[in-house]
């Protein structure tokens, strides 16, 4: 297959994956969060929407209430800092398990930086620490700021090593295709994606969960920004014969599925 012609199939096949991983990180960070409720006899119910947690606003305390919202954006840490170490060894061999785990990465960062970043300004999530940390509002602003830089300086530190997965299609990726790569790859699949996830949630709409998931641009934008300036890569000579995979898309809309319905409904944990 020509490299004019592999594109839009580069598109469908990352649009799949980010949606897997996505509803991935999703059952990982909300059971994290029921697990650590349950730790303190706070019963959870789950919805892909929110979480509600079925005990009175007064029966809060301070360690529930750090322990609880603190666990789900340390697990995304955690799991992308391995993730990274992961990808790394990975990263050499072509396979679409790469891509995968490259969502993952950018997802888990996403994330994290999501509950840091907009639960400080909408005082959701992580924010709920913080003001029982009695941080005001310049500390917040500060904290935002801060945890956006490093977001942007690990995106950047990062791009190069994302954009290695054009060995899955590719045996080099030269001049503009770097750029076309990164589009078709990252951005126009994030787009997409989030257009998909936004539909599947009708008629519920979170602003908090629109705003979280708008942090994985930080990222993303260093991508773009890094294609026009890092060297041509160049990969092995082995064919590559890249293609549409049936089963991935069965997977990924028996995932949406049980995201949309079964959390729609929602999941009682403890």
């Amino acid at each position: 297959m020509q490299k004019a012609g592999v594109f839009p199939l580069i598109t469908i096949n990352s649009v799949l994956l980010y949606l897997l991983a996505y509803v991935f990180l999703f059952l990982l960070t909300r059971m994290s969060t029921a697990i650590s409720a349950s730790a303190f006899n706070i019963p959870s119910l789950i919805y892909y929407f929110d979480t509600d947690f079925l005990i009175n606003s007064h029966s809060w305390n301070a360690e529930s209430v750090v322990a609880v919202f603190s666990a789900a954006p340390l697990i995304s840490l955690f799991m992308a800092l391995a993730l990274i170490e992961l990808y790394r060894e990975i990263v050499q061999f072509s396979g679409i398990a790469e891509i995968f785990i490259a969502w993952l990465i950018i997802l888990c960062m996403g994330y994290f930086a999501g509950e840091l970043i907009i639960g400080a300004i909408l005082n959701r999530g992580f924010g709920h620490v913080m003001k029982y940390w009695c941080i005001m509002d310049t500390g917040r602003m500060t904290f935002t700021l801060l945890s956006g830089f490093v977001l942007i300086i690990t995106a950047k530190g990062l791009s190069r090593v994302l954009l290695c997965s054009a060995n899955v299609y590719f045996n080099d990726l030269k001049g503009k295709l770097k750029l076309k790569f990164a589009f078709c790859q990252f951005i126009l699949p994030f787009i997409i994606a989030s257009l998909i996830l936004q539909f599947c949630e009708l008629p519920k709409f979170s602003f908090y969960l629109f705003a979280a998931r708008c942090t994985l641009v930080i990222i993303l934008l260093p991508l773009i920004s890094r294609s026009f300036t890092i060297p041509d890569l160049y990969f092995d000579e082995d064919p590559r014969t890249p293609s549409f995979s049936k089963s991935l898309a069965v997977i990924t809309l028996l995932a949406l599925l049980v995201y949309r319905v079964v959390f729609g409904i929602g999941v009682r944990i403890m």
